[in-house]
């Protein structure tokens, strides 16, 4: 008799081969996405970081002046009406801070969708409320360096 199709053997043997392929490849898969949303993440804190940067030589005369020191944003000049706030002064180093969606506002960062940046690795979170820390030297009249609040509670 001249059988065609496959045994009932056949079938669960490449059933049982497709499932421990399934079950491999779904955490790996899981893993890989988790690695790449969490670079993803770093690499928009860098851009943030990178953009404060552009944006405080741009507005370096408003920290030369003294500007960002008046809390009365009314009271500033034109250029410096930024919401940037005065937080502390450790010796010569004065700092200030800021939220990510300032820079946004003021076209340094770009909004993922409608003003919200959105955080790669929890979708329904955005890093709008990102502390960004602007280190001023009121000696050499500089910007020393840029920090970033890595994980902010929105």
């Amino acid at each position: 008799m001249n059988k065609k199709g496959f045994t009932l053997v056949e079938i669960l043997a490449v059933i049982v081969i497709i499932s421990m392929i399934v079950v491999i490849a779904i955490p790996t898969s899981q893993g890989i996405a988790k690695k790449t949303n969490e670079k993803m993440y770093s690499t928009k804190l860098d851009i943030a970081v990178q953009s404060a940067k552009l944006w405080s030589f741009d507005k370096i005369i408003c920290f030369k002046n003294g500007e960002f020191d008046k809390i009365d944003i009314s009271s500033r000049s034109d250029d410096c009406k930024t919401n940037i706030e005065y937080i502390t002064k450790d010796g010569d180093i004065k700092s200030y801070s800021m939220v990510l969606s300032q820079l946004a506002e003021e076209g340094y960062y770009d909004y993922d969708e409608a003003d919200k940046i959105i955080d790669p690795r929890n979708k329904s979170q955005n890093l709008n409320g990102t502390l960004l820390f602007i280190n001023y030297n009121i000696i050499t009249k500089k910007i020393v360096s840029i920090t970033i609040e890595k994980d902010p509670i929105n």
